[in-house]
């Protein structure tokens, strides 16, 4: 018998960069859950988390099988 291997996946989420910064986020909650942002950032990066939601979980499914993301508008208007 062989032991099951273990796979952990992380939960939704998005890499944040700001001036050096580097953050992964929590697409449901728009927390960070690894790395840091500056507290004015964080904050920014949450509320477009959660405007932009229901397009972020889109993208985590395409990313998942591997397809193509839609573009997402940037919290700078991009």
């Amino acid at each position: 018998m062989y032991p099951q291997a273990v796979t952990t996946a992380p939960p939704p989420h998005i890499h944040a960069e700001y001036q050096g910064f580097e953050a992964l986020v929590d697409i449901a909650t728009g927390e960070v859950r690894d790395g840091s942002l500056p507290r004015k950032v964080a904050s920014i990066v949450k509320e477009w988390c959660l405007v932009h939601q229901a397009e972020l979980q889109d993208n985590w499914q395409r990313a998942q099988r591997f397809e193509p993301l839609d573009r997402i508008q940037g919290a700078d208007r991009d």
